[in-house]
């Protein structure tokens, strides 16, 4: 069960979140959602580590494009899909809010 989001559900989350840590490393898709949230992100080639409870946006391509890298990204090129972080008896995974 996946909530996809809009983008000014994203931005009211960010203002209201004490900490934003960004795992995007896709330098376009950075430079477009710095047009609207309230902080600047950077590209990044961090990963991910699991912590239960994280609340995380993940944004991704709805027409993803195997070996060309896209430049010029648009919101309409975008999903957004909140999720919360949950550990079930030892077992951590990602539920969708």
């Amino acid at each position: 069960m996946c909530q996809r989001q809009c983008i000014s559900d994203i931005v009211d989350l960010v203002k209201n979140n004490v900490q934003v840590e960004n795992y995007i490393r896709h330098e376009g898709t950075v430079k477009l959602l710095n047009r609207y949230l309230p902080v600047e992100l950077k590209a990044s080639q961090q990963l991910y580590t699991f912590r239960p409870g994280d609340v995380m946006v993940i944004v991704s391509l709805k027409k993803p494009m195997r070996g060309v890298e896209v430049t010029d990204v648009k919101l309409e090129d975008l999903d957004l899909v909140l999720c919360v972080a949950l550990e079930i008896r030892g077992f951590s995974h990602i539920t969708h809010k």
